[in-house]
């Protein structure tokens, strides 16, 4: 499995009125973890302008705050792919209590840009990430 993660450190500006992290932008860091891990993973191997990916569906559990300069690992895989669709997870943790405090499954739909048409996933696709 083609795991990938940055280490994120909570900043002001991710602070919502509860004094936690906001629950949107979690959801940003799956789209933004997720994008980097594809384009990190295909470079080299097929051009970045080729495909695209369009979110299908989110399931997202919050499962524990995080606050204010808390320390965090962002971590995201490919689980698996089925005909145009690729279910990647996201997992956030706390760096210094390794306590999960976010976890996302999300549908991904391939695109190939020049016919703007959803295609199935290409076996030197899946290669990569399985």
């Amino acid at each position: 499995m083609n795991k990938y993660s940055i280490d994120y450190k909570v900043v002001p500006e991710d602070i919502d009125e509860l004094n936690h992290v906001n629950n949107i932008r979690y959801l940003e860091w799956v789209q933004d973890i997720s994008k980097e891990h594809w384009f990190r993973a295909i470079e080299g191997k097929i051009h970045p302008k080729k495909y695209i990916w369009v979110i299908a569906s989110h399931h997202l559990d919050y499962l524990r705050p995080a606050l204010l300069n808390d320390e965090l690992e962002i971590e995201t895989f490919v689980k698996d792919f089925e005909g145009k669709f690729s279910h990647r997870t996201v997992r956030v943790k706390n760096k210094e209590t390794g306590k999960l405090l976010f976890k996302s499954l999300t549908k991904w739909c391939l695109v190939e840009v020049s016919s703007g048409s959803t295609i199935n996933v290409t076996d030197d696709i899946a290669a990569i990430f399985i």
